[in-house]
């Protein structure tokens, strides 16, 4: 609409906006972060509606000493939520997988979820 009434304006997309697409496009094609962003989505839908669960990973994060914080979902509209989310994953690894293991016993979403994460946490 705006160029209809300047012809002479020039269209500039915003630097950071089309760097932030162009990453998320180059992600889709490695089929490796494909993955991590599976397992980081994972971890968040296996606490968020859960009260219970999040009441005791935050149990063991205070006995752990570990960093007080909630596992985030990844946004593909959202800069850097990717980076955000496995960030949290990253500084609270040992917490989670200590959890993972003590609710193990009884829960197979929780065995799927520390396989993947000793797997995978080499790299992340």
């Amino acid at each position: 609409m705006m160029k209809r009434i300047n012809l002479h304006m020039i269209n500039i997309h915003c630097v950071a906006h089309r760097l932030a697409l162009c990453t998320s496009q180059a992600a889709e094609k490695l089929p490796a972060l494909k993955d991590y962003q599976e397992v980081v989505t994972s971890i968040y839908y296996y606490f968020k509606y859960s009260p219970n669960k999040i009441s005791r990973i935050s149990e063991v994060q205070k006995i752990l000493d570990s960093p007080q914080l909630r596992y985030k979902e990844v946004h593909s509209i959202r800069w850097l939520s990717f980076y955000n989310a496995l960030e949290t994953v990253y500084r609270t690894l040992e917490t989670l997988l200590a959890y993972l293991t003590n609710v193990s016993l009884s829960d197979a979403k929780a065995i799927g979820l520390k396989k993947k994460l000793q797997f995978d946490s080499v790299c992340i």
